[in-house]
C-alpha cells in the first residue's frame, strides 16, 4: 500500500504470495502466506494438520480466499516487528466472512497477537462473549494487557463479507466496519507479552484455540494509527476489490 507504516500485507488474490505445501492450486493446503509489504513478515505453518486451504473463489463471489476450518487451521509468525504492534499505536485490517455466529468467551480469532500460553493481547475476533465482547454475531478489536475484547460491533453480520479496521492511538481504541458501524474504548494498553502473531486462531506453539471458522481474503497491519482519511480510502478500495456491497 502507499500508506506509510505497513508491516504486513496478506492477499489471497495474489497467487504469487501463496506458498503451497506441495500441489499448487484450488483446494490445496497452504504452508506459507507471503507478506507483500516488503517487510518479509510471512505467516506459516509446518504441520499439515494446521494448514488452511486456498480456494480460487468459484463458490464465493469469484474472489479467492483461505479456508479456516474452525478446528485446527492456524498460521503464525513470532517476528519482533509483528509482536511489537501490541506495544504501540497500530492498525489491524481484516477482510473475511465467518461460517458461524457461535459465541465463545474469547470468540474466534481472525488475526491477532497472543502470549505463549495463548492469552489474547491484540487483534480482531468474532463472536466473543467475554469481558467487553459483543456475543454472537459480533466483531471485536482489542489491545490490552488483560484477556478481553473491549471494542466491538454487535449484530455485525459476520457471516456476510466483512471489512473490519481496528486502531490503537495511545490508550484509545476504535473499530469500524464496511457499513460505518463504530465503537470506541478509552482504556486500552500496550503490552510486550506477545509471543505469537497468528491468523485463524490463538496458538501456543503446539496447540491452538479460538479457531476461526470461515474465509479470510486479506489482512493488513500498520505500526501506526492511520488517519481517518486513509482508513476511509482503504474501506472504499477493499469494498471494490472484494465486491462487498
Amino acid at each position: 500500500t502507499d500508506i506509510t507504516g505497513c508491516v504486513l500485507w496478506l492477499d489471497a488474490a495474489n497467487f504469487n504470495s501463496l506458498g503451497f505445501n506441495s500441489t499448487e492450486g484450488n483446494g490445496q493446503k497452504l504452508a506459507t502466506w507471503y507478506d507483500l509489504s516488503g517487510r518479509n513478515n510471512n505467516v506459516a505453518q509446518a504441520n499439515t494438520t494446521f494448514m488452511p486451504n486456498w480456494y480460487s473463489g468459484s463458490n464465493l463471489r469469484g474472489r479467492p480466499y483461505l479456508e479456516f476450518d474452525g478446528t485446527s487451521s492456524v498460521l503464525f509468525n513470532a517476528a519482533a516487528e509483528l509482536l511489537g504492534l501490541a506495544n504501540g499505536d497500530n492498525t489491524f485490517i481484516a477482510v473475511f466472512e465467518s461460517d458461524v455466529t457461535t459465541a465463545e468467551t474469547y470468540g474466534q480469532v481472525v488475526v491477532g497477537i497472543n502470549t505463549s500460553s495463548g492469552a489474547v493481547r491484540a487483534g480482531i475476533n468474532v463472536n466473543s462473549s467475554g469481558s467487553g465482547g459483543g456475543g454472537a454475531d459480533s466483531v471485536a478489536y482489542y489491545n490490552k494487557t488483560t484477556t478481553a475484547n473491549y471494542c466491538h460491533i454487535t449484530s455485525a453480520g459476520v457471516t456476510e463479507p466483512k471489512i473490519v479496521i481496528g486502531r490503537k492511538n495511545g490508550t484509545n481504541l476504535d473499530i469500524v466496519d464496511e457499513n460505518g458501524n463504530t465503537d470506541t474504548y478509552a482504556s486500552g494498553s500496550s503490552t510486550t507479552s506477545g509471543a505469537y502473531f497468528t491468523v485463524g486462531a490463538r496458538f501456543t506453539g503446539t496447540s491452538d484455540f479460538s479457531e476461526f471458522n470461515g474465509q479470510i481474503h486479506e489482512l493488513i497491519c500498520y505500526d501506526d494509527n492511520i488517519s481517518d482519511a486513509d482508513r476511509d480510502k482503504l474501506i472504499y478500495y477493499l469494498k471494490n476489490k472484494w465486491n462487498i456491497l
